[in-house]
């Protein structure tokens, strides 16, 4: 018999039913993905993925470019205003 423990958390109701269509269709249930994700923060010894509170730099770039190539006449003080101004035209 394997050592499992239950676990329980929290989570808001929609944010779980996408996940729960996400990992059906991937053929996973949400212990499955869970066990997976853990198993990748044991194994790389860090969260699999980044986390930031800003732009990188390959985002800031592309909006440059992208700024560049629309030859805007207007001006921007920061890359907020820049990604809200590109966002307003869509």
């Amino acid at each position: 018999m394997s050592d499992t423990i239950s676990l329980s958390f929290r989570i808001d109701k929609n944010l779980k039913e996408q996940a729960d269509n996400i990992f059906n269709a991937l053929g996973l249930t949400m212990t499955t993905a869970l066990n997976v994700y853990i198993n990748q923060v044991i194994r790389q010894g860090k969260i699999p993925f980044e986390l930031s509170l800003g732009y990188s730099d390959e985002t800031i770039q592309a909006l440059e470019k992208s700024l560049d190539k629309k030859n805007h006449s207007k001006g921007f003080k920061n890359i907020d205003s820049l990604i809200n101004e590109l966002l307003k035209n869509n």
